[in-house]
């Protein structure tokens, strides 16, 4: 399997090859994009005659590629995805909230990874993590083009901020429903029990922990508390709170995952676990806990790993 970094380019040299006559005029650029609530590398054609350049998400066709997408299919997806909308003005129905309600849906990011201010924007935090609120525009297998809602676009829209989160969280549950999945790793006797907590999309994933009845059914599953491990953006993994004391293993863990398998700059929630323990009644991080519990941790252990794993060599690349 390919880095990061040897898809990107890749992929950008495919990419000119696939694209109808018109657009090899242009120039292929690979940016970074900040936004509220997302950080990442798109992919993009810039054409002398059309003032905005439709993004990719770069980010996300590597996650695509790392499940078993060939790089023919996600290079062809781009190129669809850059020719339908390269002419799509922003829609009449982007200022109709009777139909914008039912394309609302959540980003969660945790808040070192948000450059952008958040006081013109609507939000929530659960620990340090942050939740944006999306509007969806398009979606072509899981590639989507949204718009972030600002605390201006709800007063336009004649809502109350509680009104707005309230459709934004059944909007969100209706076209993303949460999945907690317990036949995704293999179970073995006297082995600790492990489910991923995601959306049937695998997309934006972790905003699925921001639902009301996520937490009440994980503790179903472990009455004793629960840890979280960061995946990624797109799901996070959960086990009992009995099963594991080493939380600077977890760190190793969590750095070998955040630069081996996420684009840093895109897919990677966060730097560290969270511990749900019912005898506070809210999530924590890991060095929270720990601290509390009089645990032994070093909260510079993901970071000594994660330069380790960024001078590995990488054979595939040689």
């Amino acid at each position: 399997m390919k880095s990061y970094e040897l898809f990107k380019e890749t992929v950008k040299e495919r990419l000119k090859y696939v694209l109808p006559v018109e657009f090899r005029r242009g120039t292929i650029r690979i940016d970074h994009v900040e936004k509220v609530g997302e950080t990442y590398e798109s992919i993009g054609v810039k054409l002398e005659h059309v003032p905005a350049m439709v993004r990719v998400n770069l980010s996300d066709c590597y996650r695509k590629y790392q499940q078993g997408e060939t790089i023919a299919s996600i290079v062809e997806m781009i190129k669809d995805v850059i020719v339908e909308n390269t002419h799509m003005q922003v829609p009449d129905w982007l200022t109709n909230y009777d139909i914008v309600k039912d394309k609302l849906f959540m980003r969660v990011r945790h808040h070192k990874n948000d450059g952008c201010t958040l006081q013109n924007y609507p939000h929530q935090r659960m620990c340090d993590l942050i939740l944006t609120y999306q509007i969806e525009i398009s979606n072509h297998n899981g590639q989507l083009n949204s718009a972030v809602v600002t605390n201006e676009m709800i007063k336009k829209f004649g809502v109350s901020l509680e009104q707005f989160e309230k459709d934004a969280m059944n909007s969100c549950k209706k076209n993303y429903p949460a999945r907690i999945r317990d036949d995704y790793f293999s179970s073995e006797e006297n082995h600790p029990k492990v489910v991923m907590v995601t959306n049937d999309q695998f997309l934006n994933g972790a905003a699925v922990l921001f639902y009301p009845e996520t937490i009440p059914e994980l503790l179903e599953i472990f009455p004793e508390g629960f840890i979280l491990i960061p995946a990624s953006i797109h799901e996070l993994i959960a086990y009992s709170l009995s099963s594991r004391k080493d939380y600077e293993e977890i760190d190793k863990t969590i750095a070998r995952c955040n630069t081996k398998y996420c684009d840093n700059k895109t897919s990677v929630l966060s730097t560290h676990a969270y511990v749900y323990d019912p005898e506070m009644n809210h999530l924590e991080t890991s060095e929270e806990y720990c601290r509390r519990k009089d645990i032994s941790y070093d909260p510079k252990t993901y970071e000594r790993e994660k330069i380790k794993c960024e001078n590995e060599v990488d054979e595939e690349e040689w």
